[in-house]
């Protein structure tokens, strides 16, 4: 099955107490800045998105103890 994740992005924000995301195999190429907001993040999971280019504020991610993976 294959959705579009486009319309999910510009959402992403409200989800304040999202803990998990998993991207993995979506044909991602970056991801909204919002996602930065989430304080409850605890790990990112965006590999095996070969066009898929880290944003600087994963960074940051990780220095509030996020795992980060791409």
């Amino acid at each position: 099955m294959s959705i579009s994740l486009r319309p999910c992005l510009k959402r992403w924000g409200a989800l304040k107490n999202l803990k998990y995301l998993d991207l993995r195999e979506n044909e991602l190429e970056t991801l909204p800045d919002s996602l930065i907001e989430l304080p409850h993040l605890e790990k990112v999971d965006a590999r095996l998105n070969p066009r898929f280019f880290p944003p600087p504020w994963f960074d940051t991610l990780k220095s509030r103890g996020c795992l980060v993976y791409y």
